[in-house]
């Protein structure tokens, strides 16, 4: 009866071993899926050419600013993220306020009636939402 036990116990530890094998090995193509993404994103970004795009954008974003063009949002807002993006680095150069301090609406968005973000404001007209940048090129009469 002693061994009986005894080889049931090692069977066990067997496929407890081979369980945790498996762990290891699932854990492990995980990994290596997730690097995959990450490099096919990059090398998907990268050969894209968003980075000449993007460079590409900093005169309409400065124009933009210079028509007094402004973009009303807060940090936490996942639509002024977005927004944001369409501009890549040139974001920079967009006249963005801040709506959200502290968790205290700011006075500009406050004097300006911001219902929602983003809110752009073009030539004293408010636009809620995304924008693209087809129609801020044609609200502002920047060119892209």
């Amino acid at each position: 009866m002693g061994l009986a036990r005894y080889e049931r116990r090692i069977l066990k530890q067997k496929f407890r071993n081979r369980e945790h094998k498996s762990e290891k090995v699932k854990k492990a193509n995980y990994a290596i899926i997730g690097l995959i993404v990450l490099l096919v994103s990059f090398l998907g970004y990268t050969f894209t050419g968003f980075s000449v795009k993007e460079n590409n954008l900093d005169g309409f974003a400065q124009c933009l600013s210079e028509k007094n063009v402004k973009f009303f949002g807060a940090y936490w807002c996942t639509n002024c993220d977005k927004q944001k993006q369409l501009f890549g680095s040139s974001i920079k150069y967009v006249n963005y306020i801040e709506c959200d301090l502290n968790g205290q609406e700011s006075p500009s968005c406050i004097d300006k009636n911001i219902k929602g973000y983003p809110t752009w404001e073009i030539g004293g007209e408010q636009y809620l939402g995304i924008q693209t940048l087809e129609k801020l090129s044609e609200l502002s009469g920047c060119k892209l």
